[in-house]
């Protein structure tokens, strides 16, 4: 399955960016709300309140529901009731967008159910794409005219590749007009110059195990979220908060996993995909969460992926940071998640060219710490990157399922 690429060009002076909420059932296995959504759900309702004191726009850069927990999007619904209810109506005011990620099957729960716009990205502006010229008067339509249908302007939201969206004051009718007859229509011209200052993508985009347009499958996630719940734990990265039987019996068996993928080698097909599945799972253990950092760089320094604005917003590998990029004058803004005992959330002054990345719940802010052993050009921390998880297994196994951290 595919979903169209669509790039939504945003001006606002206020825009708030949050991914990866996974809302799921409401039960324990749920991470969003650990079997107790009230904390979590007033935070959002809290968010929401202040997009609108502030006339802003709030921007879900993927992930918002986790069906593959959930079972249903009716038992996601039950759950979640008063969520969807304030972003329904968020959405109904033109101020909601959704980006969609890898575990979207159907847009329409976003568009129908929320009323969300959605896009595959979204570009900040500093200035309106669409700027109002003069009133132009023309002749108001009489009861016997037809008036047929208007094709829409490339950059309008019927445009199938780009659309604009911001506020534009409203243009007055002038009586003497109206009196002959006459009515105004604003003239607009499209500001195609209009200096981008962010661009908001999905980081699956750079998750080395998705690649390609067309959606994978959801079976294993599936599975996963399968045998968390009915065997009451938690089977999840990094193992040291989160060492449970469970969880360390999981990477007992990745090591063994590993040491099959090197006696098949990786010229055969299933140690390749073995290879490939725990580097990624040694990339989450060092806190390279989906090897989103490693694989952006790796495509930068190829040249198949070149930023082109100052900032590049991400979700998806749930590590919070700001870390300007290797070697390249963009800084990436990872937007973190809200599972577990995290809620960041983004704030976008488009008038002063600010950003705040800070914990809702604490409002404290998040910089680059998160990120410095990945940015690090220390000799350990390079070889620690660079190596596998044999090595890993060698420096942390004590037998017996004990690790040490």
């Amino acid at each position: 399955m595919q979903h169209p690429n669509h790039t939504i060009r945003l001006h606002s002076n206020h825009v708030y960016v949050i991914s990866d909420l996974h809302l799921g059932d409401g039960t324990r296995s749920d991470a969003f709300c650990l079997g107790d959504s009230m904390t979590k759900r007033d935070l959002l309702r809290n968010l929401i309140q202040e997009v609108r004191s502030k006339d802003g726009y709030l921007v879900i850069n993927g992930d918002l529901m986790d069906l593959q927990q959930g079972w249903s999007i009716d038992r996601v619904i039950t759950a979640n009731a008063i969520v969807f209810r304030e972003l329904s109506d968020l959405g109904r005011e033109g101020k909601l967008i959704y980006i969609w990620s890898e575990l979207d099957t159907d847009l329409s729960y976003f568009e129908e159910l929320l009323g969300a716009q959605t896009a595959s990205s979204v570009e900040i502006l500093l200035e309106p794409d669409e700027v109002v010229t003069e009133n132009n008067p023309i002749p108001a339509p009489t009861t016997s005219e037809q008036t047929g249908p208007i094709e829409p302007e490339q950059g309008s939201d019927t445009d199938p590749q780009t659309s604009s969206t911001g506020d534009v004051e409203p243009i007055e009718n002038n009586p003497e007009d109206i009196e002959n007859n006459q009515t105004t229509k604003p003239k607009t011209t499209t500001n195609p110059t209009a200096p981008v200052w962010a661009t908001i993508t999905q980081g699956f985009r750079f998750n080395p195990r998705l690649q390609g347009d067309t959606l994978p499958s959801l079976k294993a996630k599936s599975a996963h979220h399968l045998v968390e719940r009915l065997l009451g734990t938690w089977i999840r990265f990094p193992l040291e908060n989160f060492p449970t039987l469970e969880n360390r019996l999981f990477f007992w068996l990745l090591h063994k996993l590993h040491w099959l993928s090197q006696r098949l080698g990786t010229q055969s097909s299933l140690g390749a995909k073995i290879e490939q599945m725990t580097s990624q799972a040694y990339a989450n253990q060092i806190g390279d969460p989906n090897q989103v950092w490693g694989e952006l760089h790796r495509q930068i320094d190829e040249g198949t992926f070149v930023p082109e604005h100052p900032l590049l917003i991400l979700g998806h590998s749930h590590l919070p940071g700001v870390a300007p990029l290797q070697n390249n004058p963009c800084t990436l803004i990872n937007t973190g998640s809200w599972i577990f005992d995290s809620q960041t959330v983004l704030h976008l002054d488009t008038t002063n060219q600010t950003y705040t990345l800070c914990d809702w719940q604490s409002k404290e802010t998040i910089d680059a710490a998160p990120y410095a052993h990945l940015r690090s050009q220390h000799p350990t921390d390079i070889a620690q990157r660079q190596n596998n998880f044999s090595h890993w297994w060698k420096q942390h196994y004590q037998g017996w399922l004990r690790f040490t951290f």
